[in-house]
């Protein structure tokens, strides 16, 4: 008799159909599609130890079902209608499913639009002098700009103010925690997420050295007001210091590209920490407010895995804002449109992530950058989760 205890055929993340009759709830749960989110394995040290005793084979895969996938289930659509809820886990014995056929994973023309520009040029816009001006720090942002609290870059909306889209998030609870910010620039969304409670720690990091340089400045101006306020700025309104921004935590910086995130912020936690690596905090948030569709497809792929990497498993989460294939391609130069097909492609399972959402959205920019609607342009703005490897 052959040993079902342990799957074999199907591993972590695969997608799959139950082909057999499999009852739930008085429901037949044939037909359905979901994710294979375990599998029963043997101990590689005794292969006949008593823990495979305890598995039924009808248990050895288990595999989450979302109503998304299964659009066609409703009983107003003919279905089985055993959705109660969004999602459900159940049991199966590897007989009773077949793996889903994959579309091919290639990311077509219709994905994507728009030039990527070099890496210099990213670094080079911060290369430039910036003074950062004391009359230009806002004391409800908490982040200096130039005196006249125009942008100091062509992305930099202005007036330090972070990007609508990561305040929105964090009003729906969904920034909490230890953040990452990755392509962080002068440290707009880190300054703010810094000042709002439930954020425990908050690290930025960016490929360009000045832009890093421009972010630390921004946060000292923050922590010594006295440096940055003059004593007739203080006359004409006696209320400017108790007025400027606290911080919770204080947000940190470190110069890294998206490539190697990794291999920079271990060694930066090696070097301030005496545990071992492997003991090291994990973030429970990333965001990338505008990095992705700077990127190249190949680079964007190692960037994805180096997210993954740096996230907890299970609980974590990516957020990221990016420009839309919706933008009209005629006037459209840089950086690149992307699709809701091609973030779904890219944070795939066989990346470490599972998509929750892609909604649509404006994304602010520096006036007379905007498309006809203004200094808006369209994006999407994408959740996903880091899956159990």
């Amino acid at each position: 008799m052959g040993d079902h205890s342990a799957a074999t055929v199907f591993s972590l993340g695969d997608k799959v159909t139950v082909i057999e009759d499999v009852v739930k709830s008085g429901k037949n749960l044939k037909g359905l599609s979901g994710s294979v989110i375990h599998t029963w394995e043997k101990c590689d040290v005794d292969p006949t130890c008593c823990c495979a005793e305890m598995v039924d084979e009808n248990l050895a895969v288990h595999v989450r079902f979302d109503v998304d996938d299964n659009a066609d289930d409703s009983e107003e659509a003919g279905g089985n209608g055993v959705f109660d809820n969004d999602t459900f886990i159940y049991y199966f014995a590897e007989s009773e499913l077949v793996v889903k056929k994959q579309e091919e994973d290639t990311i077509t023309s219709v994905s994507v639009g728009g030039r990527v520009l070099p890496t210099e040029y990213y670094k080079s816009v911060y290369d430039e002098e910036q003074e950062v001006q004391p009359s230009g720090l806002d004391p409800t942002i908490g982040a200096a700009t130039t005196s006249t609290g125009a942008a100091t870059t062509p992305w930099d909306i202005g007036g330090g103010k972070p990007q609508p889209s990561i305040v929105k998030a964090y009003e729906e609870g969904k920034l909490r925690g230890r953040i990452l910010d990755v392509g962080c620039g002068a440290g707009e969304n880190c300054i703010y997420l810094a000042q709002k409670y439930g954020v425990t720690s908050i690290v930025g990091c960016d490929i360009a050295p000045g832009a890093i340089r421009m972010a630390q400045e921004r946060v000292r101006q923050i922590m010594e007001p006295t440096t940055t306020i003059t004593k007739s700025q203080q006359q004409e309104d006696s209320d400017a210091s108790s007025s400027l921004p606290t911080f919770w935590t204080r947000p940190e910086f470190f110069v890294a590209s998206c490539t190697e995130i990794v291999d920079t912020y271990q060694c930066l936690d090696d070097e301030a920490n005496d545990h071992e690596a492997n003991e090291k905090e994990l973030f429970d948030v990333t965001i990338d407010s505008g990095l992705l569709h700077c990127l190249s497809d190949d680079v964007a792929k190692v960037y994805v895995q180096n997210l993954a990497q740096l996230v907890k498993p299970s609980t974590g989460r990516v957020y990221v804002g990016c420009f839309s294939t919706k933008n009209p391609a005629e006037s459209w130069d840089n950086p690149r449109r992307l699709s809701p097909e091609y973030l779904e492609q890219l944070f795939c399972t066989d990346h470490g992530w599972e998509v929750i959402s892609i909604v649509d959205t404006w994304w602010s920019r520096p006036p007379g950058r905007g498309s006809s609607q203004g200094a808006f342009s369209m994006a999407l703005w994408m959740e996903a989760r880091r899956i159990v490897c």
